[in-house]
């Protein structure tokens, strides 16, 4: 490939944002991983909120990237990723193959360890958090922390499985992420002597 992948978080969000921002669909925006902090940073800036982001293991922005392993030689990158899950065998076991997506696994790696949390506006929608029951690269207590920029509501859910469960739990996750909006409620109250209408109050 002659493209080079891209390492900088937050350029990533802005081009991702400039696809968006016009898009007058309901968005729900989701991300595995790095992934995760991208639809973060997207939602923070576009001029409508979308109707919620749905971050699959991946602690909080506002937590420090951790001394994760970042492999010194392919074959030491290689191996952690087949510790990990979620990349065939066969993939990492050919070389030419090998030589294909172990630069961009690198570039998300040094993306990952460059982000840091900037200054800017708060999140306008909830956040669903999914963590794998046997993740070993994201400490649960990190991802908890969520919960500090989401002040539009947070939850979170834990699946079985590791750091890509979401393979395993495919259609657990795309529930999550398709589920329909909250239906409005509507709150009934005495009639006043204003014109009609006015006796009934649309929340949500």
């Amino acid at each position: 490939m002659s493209e080079e992948p891209w390492t900088d978080a937050l350029a990533m969000a802005e081009t991702l944002l400039g696809l968006l921002a016009t898009d007058p669909r309901p968005l729900v925006l989701f991300g595995h991983s790095l992934g995760g902090t991208l639809a973060y940073e997207v939602a923070r800036r576009l001029p409508r909120p979308p109707v919620r982001v749905v971050v699959s293991a991946r602690i909080a922005p506002t937590v420090p990237p951790a001394a994760v392993f970042r492999g010194g030689t392919d074959d030491e990158l290689a191996a952690e990723l087949s510790r990990l899950g979620g990349t065939d065998a066969r993939v990492l076991a050919h070389p030419e193959l090998r030589a294909l997506v172990l630069p961009a696994f690198r570039a998300d790696l040094r993306a990952a360890d460059g982000y840091t949390h900037p200054p800017g506006p708060p999140l306008r929608c909830p956040v669903r958090l999914l963590l794998g029951a046997d993740d070993p690269a994201v400490d649960e207590t990190d991802a908890l922390r969520w919960a500090e920029v989401a002040p539009a509501g947070f939850t979170h859910r834990v699946l079985p499985g590791g750091h890509f469960s979401l393979h395993e739990q495919r259609d657990e996750v795309l529930a999550e992420i398709i589920r329909p909006r909250p239906a409005p409620m509507v709150v009934a109250r005495p009639p006043d002597p204003d014109p009609p209408g006015r006796g009934l109050l649309r929340v949500g």
